[in-house]
């Protein structure tokens, strides 16, 4: 059956692994896109045997274009046991049958956990850091995304301008998001938890004009691309707000991860002439 491993491939690669290395993981495979970002700010790329298949993705990943000449992994099972690896991974919301798989036949598997709050960046940053026996690195990681934060926030109060989120098919972000958290540290509070929206949540046209937002963050392009956001901007509803408040594209390559890139998201949302 397709996405089973065949049994004599199975032997086969069993065979020819290795009986484990002491000391830190030679041979590292990333199943995450979440993980690539993070693995080659630790580690020297000669570790990295294969990043995420979508590492060079640059709609996701904000490491595409280091990606492009590396490596990348469908996270098959017979695939990532292929690559000899004597560490991989992979995400929390990764298949959890090939995870599950990979751990019985002995491959050591670190699960990174989803971060919705900055602390879970810098304690996953540095659990993961703990693994590859890199954690000078990763304290110099956490130091040098702290100080970037430190020079871009503009923690949002009762006195900021107002924001919204508006992505494909209506999808929206509240406060209690990741990106909701950066957002309020570009100095803006998010016009949606008016709506009682905290979390995930769904916003029409109708409810994005009504909130007359100063700041409008759009999934997809700005010039009308094939994403129902973008789309949606050259509708006739939207031609006061559009004439009034600042428009920008969605950071997701910048805050789909909890990682480092996070502050390159709050770079691009900073209200323009905050100093």
């Amino acid at each position: 059956m397709r996405g089973w491993v065949p049994i004599v491939t199975l032997a086969a690669l069993l065979l020819s692994m290795p009986a484990g290395a002491a000391g830190p993981p030679q041979r590292i495979v990333s199943l995450n896109v979440c993980a690539d970002q993070l693995l080659l700010g630790l580690v020297p790329r000669g570790r990295i045997v294969a990043l995420s298949k979508f590492a060079a993705d640059p709609t996701l990943s904000p490491v595409a274009e280091v990606a492009r000449s590396m490596k990348r992994a469908s996270g098959r099972v017979d695939e990532v046991l292929a690559l000899e690896p004597d560490f991989v991974v992979a995400g929390t919301s990764s298949t959890r049958l090939s995870v599950d798989l990979l751990r019985r036949l002995g491959t050591p598997v670190f699960e990174l956990a989803t971060a919705e709050e900055l602390s879970t960046i810098r304690s996953e940053t540095m659990r993961l850091a703990r693994a590859l026996d890199a954690e000078e690195a990763g304290r110099a990681m956490i130091a040098a995304f702290d100080a970037r934060l430190a020079g871009l926030e503009r923690p949002a109060t009762q006195a900021s301008p107002r924001a919204a989120i508006f992505l494909e098919s209506g999808m929206t972000l509240g406060p209690e998001t990741l990106s909701g958290r950066v957002l309020a540290l570009a100095g803006y509070r998010n016009a949606v938890q008016e709506l009682g929206i905290q979390g995930f949540g769904h916003l029409s046209l109708e409810a994005l004009v009504r909130l007359d937002p100063d700041l409008v963050v759009v999934g997809g392009t700005l010039d009308g691309g094939p994403a129902l956001a973008s789309s949606l901007l050259s509708h006739p509803a939207l031609a006061e707000l559009r004439a009034k408040a600042r428009f920008v594209p969605e950071p997701r390559a910048q805050w789909v991860c909890g990682g480092p890139a996070v502050a390159d998201a709050l770079a691009r949302l900073v209200p323009e002439g905050a100093s």
